[in-house]
């Protein structure tokens, strides 16, 4: 990436992608962070109780002051408000990689799609991101097709660990150059 622009408002046609606040705290926890099933393919393990999504959402506000390269958004719904799960990218050699997760009520209806398209245009228009770079857990083909309508290709197979290296995966890779994306939604950056 060219430059940080950070974790900015974004809206789409059903979206708003904010930043999480301490509010998001239960309905994140019961909505996807708190369910061993829902995150079973995410690198970090199901969170125990409400006070440890309470302190990752402290420390996101942090990292959302302090931090220029931390993008991560709270995807919510624009007609209800409603708290439909997270997206965020973490980079590695100036190369941003995609991760989210939702609650299942959200699954199956393009949310993530929606929200994928918005923050890698976001990246590209805002960071002049030039490429991109993803995984997802072969037994996930969930999360390739998300991948996938966002223009992103095959790059090959490999394996993942959880944070805690007790849990490994094998996955398959994915790269997008920033002109192969597939703008398939308008977004507007709201602040």
């Amino acid at each position: 990436m060219k430059r940080h622009p950070g974790t900015k408002t974004l809206q789409t046609p059903r979206l708003l992608l904010r930043r999480f606040t301490l509010a998001d705290a239960p309905a994140m926890f019961e909505g996807w962070a708190g369910r061993p099933e829902v995150v079973r393919f995410m690198r970090y393990n199901a969170h125990e109780s409400m006070d440890e999504t309470r302190a990752i959402l402290r420390g996101w506000a942090f990292a959302y002051e302090e931090e220029e390269d931390f993008y991560t958004w709270a995807v919510t719904l624009r007609e209800t408000g409603a708290l439909a799960g997270s997206i965020g990218f973490s980079i590695a050699d100036g190369v941003p990689e995609p991760g989210y997760n939702l609650a299942p009520a959200f699954w199956g209806q393009g949310v993530a799609k929606e929200a994928l398209a918005a923050t890698l245009a976001y990246l590209v228009d805002e960071g002049g991101a030039g490429r991109f770079a993803a995984c997802h857990a072969a037994a996930n083909p969930a999360s390739g097709a998300v991948l996938r309508s966002a223009g992103f290709v095959p790059d090959g197979e490999g394996s993942y660990e959880s944070l805690d290296h007790t849990r490994v995966w094998p996955c398959i890779h994915y790269r997008l150059e920033a002109e192969d994306l597939v703008r398939s939604v308008p977004y507007h950056l709201l602040g």
